[in-house]
C-alpha cells in the first residue's frame, strides 16, 4: 500500500531537513488560507505556523503585483535574503508552495535551490532544473576565452569539490 500525500509531504520535508546545514523549518502551505498542510521545524522557537500565514500573505500581494503590472509570466519562487538566512517561497501548485528557511552559514542560494528540486521531484511536482544558456561561439572560440579566464583552484571540503578562483 502506497503512502498517503500528507506522508510523501513528510518524507519531503524530512529530506529537505537532512540535506540542509542550519536547517530553521519548512512548510507544504496553503496559500488561501494561510494554514501550514505538513511542517517540519528546526528549532522549537521558529513558528511555522506564523511563517506560513504571512507569507501566505506576502504571495498573494505579489500575485496581485504581477497582475497590476500585466505580467504574464508564471510565478516560480521568491527567495528572500537576511543577514544571516535564505528563506524560499517555491509555488508548487495555484495555491499550494513550499516554504524553506535556512541559515546562510554552510547554504548557498543554489544549494538550496537545488536541495528543494530534488524533493519536489521525488514528490512527483517536476521542478525542472534551470534552463542552461545557448551559445552560438564555435569551440575554438570557446577554449581561447577560457584560457583567458582566471583558472580555478580546485580544494576538497567536508561537502565536496569547491573552486577558489586566482589568477592563471
Amino acid at each position: 500500500m502506497g503512502m498517503s500525500r500528507q506522508q510523501e509531504y513528510k518524507v519531503a520535508l524530512d529530506g529537505i531537513a537532512n540535506d540542509l546545514d542550519g536547517f530553521l523549518g519548512a512548510s507544504l502551505v496553503d496559500a488561501t488560507t494561510g494554514m501550514a498542510l505538513a511542517s517540519r521545524a528546526g528549532s522549537a522557537d521558529f513558528d511555522l505556523n506564523v511563517a506560513a500565514a504571512y507569507n501566505s500573505e506576502m504571495l498573494k500581494s505579489k500575485k496581485r503585483t504581477l497582475k497590476a503590472l500585466n505580467l504574464e509570466s508564471e510565478f516560480e519562487e521568491m527567495l528572500v535574503t537576511l543577514e544571516d538566512q535564505y528563506h524560499l517561497i517555491h509555488l508548487l501548485e495555484d495555491n499550494l508552495f513550499l516554504y524553506v528557511a535556512t541559515s546562510r552559514q554552510g547554504n548557498s542560494i543554489s544549494m538550496l535551490q537545488a536541495v528543494v528540486r530534488i524533493h519536489l521531484r521525488a514528490l512527483g511536482q517536476g521542478a525542472a532544473p534551470a534552463p542552461q544558456p545557448v551559445s552560438t561561439k564555435t569551440q575554438d572560440s570557446l577554449d581561447d576565452e577560457a584560457r583567458a579566464q582566471p583558472q580555478p583552484k580546485q580544494q576538497f571540503s567536508q561537502r565536496g569539490w569547491i573552486s577558489r578562483w586566482r589568477p592563471s
